[in-house]
């Protein structure tokens, strides 16, 4: 099911997302906006060997 969630809901889920990621996260969102903490955690996560992709103009 899907679930809509507002701007907090979307980050902490991005956070929690980022964080527990070991080996590659894919965010697809038309809508994002990375705040100074997901920075942080996505820089950690690089640092930890976790690649990152971002989409947020895809074409289908």
């Amino acid at each position: 099911m899907a679930k809509y969630l507002n701007s907090m809901g979307t980050s902490y889920m991005f956070e929690g997302i980022i964080t527990k990621a070991t080996r590659h996260v894919v965010l697809i969102s038309p809508y994002l906006s990375i705040n100074k903490r997901l920075k942080e955690l996505i820089s950690e996560g690089i640092r930890n060997g976790v690649r990152f992709t971002s989409c947020t103009a895809c074409r289908s």
